[in-house]
């Protein structure tokens, strides 16, 4: 039985797991129930979108394992989602999100072999939680959630919430279940299924804060 390729980069090799093929990401994420007119958002927005930084999490894999460090995400993000049965768009600020779990996956069929056939799955429903304590749930999840740059202590690495598996009549590859629809709540051990969002350290802010000022007052003194 030969098991498909998915893989962790990172600089210290923490763990490895099956993946099937590096994946085509679509060119821009969408949201159910958008119309094209309101995806085609202007450059401006995509600019600011398109910036990252890293931000103080725990991160819990499918196996229910945790990992504490920083995770890539962007700095803001504009969705549109359904609240009342009305339709409303809202500009998210990464550092008020609470946690950012998946709920539910979509998939799609990579290939057949020997009655074995091999998915790959995608994160459709997510759920945004707020510190303000509202809660909004999109589907399907942006492409910028699919692959996740993280790191600790223990070095850099990538991160997926995307993943695949095959199945066949003795069950899937990756977990020990025969349920067909497993996957359709439930992720790779080792796929991200939540991310919970720290507070930042103030020491470290405060820092940083100092490092400017002192900067501040070395170029003033040189300009005199």
């Amino acid at each position: 039985m030969v098991k498909q390729i998915f893989f962790f980069s990172i600089v210290f090799p923490v763990f490895a797991i099956s993946y099937p093929v590096t994946p085509n990401l679509p060119k821009e994420p969408y949201v159910e129930g958008v119309s094209q007119s309101n995806k085609n958002i202007t450059k401006k927005k995509k600019k600011k979108e398109s910036k990252h930084a890293f931000f103080p999490a725990e991160v819990q894999l499918g196996s229910g394992k945790k990992l504490k460090g920083r995770v890539s995400l962007p700095i803001q993000f504009t969705f549109r989602h359904k609240k009342d049965g009305i339709w409303f768009e809202k500009t998210a600020f990464t550092k008020n999100i609470k946690s950012i779990e998946i709920l539910t996956y979509r998939k799609e069929i990579l290939s057949k072999k020997n009655k074995k056939i091999t998915y790959r799955f995608n994160p459709d429903k997510i759920q945004i939680s707020f510190r303000n304590s509202i809660r909004v749930t999109l589907a399907p999840a942006p492409n910028w959630l699919w692959k996740l740059p993280f790191q600790n202590e223990y070095g850099k690495a990538t991160l997926y919430t995307i993943f695949a598996d095959s199945y066949s009549r003795s069950g899937w590859d990756e977990v020990p279940s025969k349920d067909k629809n497993y996957h359709t709540s439930k992720g790779h051990p080792l796929s991200v299924v939540k991310i919970v969002f720290l507070k930042q350290e103030k020491s470290g802010v405060q820092r940083e804060a100092n490092v400017d000022s002192e900067t501040s007052q070395t170029n003033s003194a040189a300009s005199r």
